[in-house]
């Protein structure tokens, strides 16, 4: 039962590293490659839920034995591949947004403040702040 469990955990890892592979992704459109990063991310946690789900049945049914394998050999690769891919999905989310609306979020003004001091504005620059 260890090597079969081991084989699907193996097999899952594999059809996402084909799904998702760095080479080719970012040639596809940033929607497209956060629809196919979650929905890998969501398979893998799956595959663990799936795994903690059928246990807890087999164990309240009150059968003698555990049913219990090593999860870091079930879960260590999945849960690595499935942090890559959220990673890859919030690459995706945020290359969707266009670069003047990037900006803008990342230079609002804060706490009702209209006026900002751009970095290299300084005593020793010579200029004067920016309103923006």
């Amino acid at each position: 039962m260890v090597p079969m469990m081991e084989s699907i955990a193996g097999e899952l890892c594999e059809r996402v590293q084909r799904v998702i592979s760095l080479r080719t992704l970012f040639s596809s459109h940033p929607v497209d490659v956060r629809r196919r990063a979650h929905d890998a991310r969501q398979m893998m946690n799956l595959w663990k839920s799936s795994y903690l789900d059928m246990r807890a049945r087999i164990e309240a049914a009150g059968y003698d034995a555990r049913w219990e394998f090593d999860r870091k050999k079930l879960f260590e690769n999945t849960e690595s591949i499935a942090s890559v891919c959220q990673d890859i999905a919030n690459i995706a989310q945020v290359s969707t947004l266009s670069p003047s609306t990037l900006y803008i979020r990342l230079h609002s003004p804060k706490n009702g403040r209209e006026r900002h001091t751009h970095p290299f504005n300084g005593p020793l620059s010579g200029t004067t702040q920016v309103s923006w």
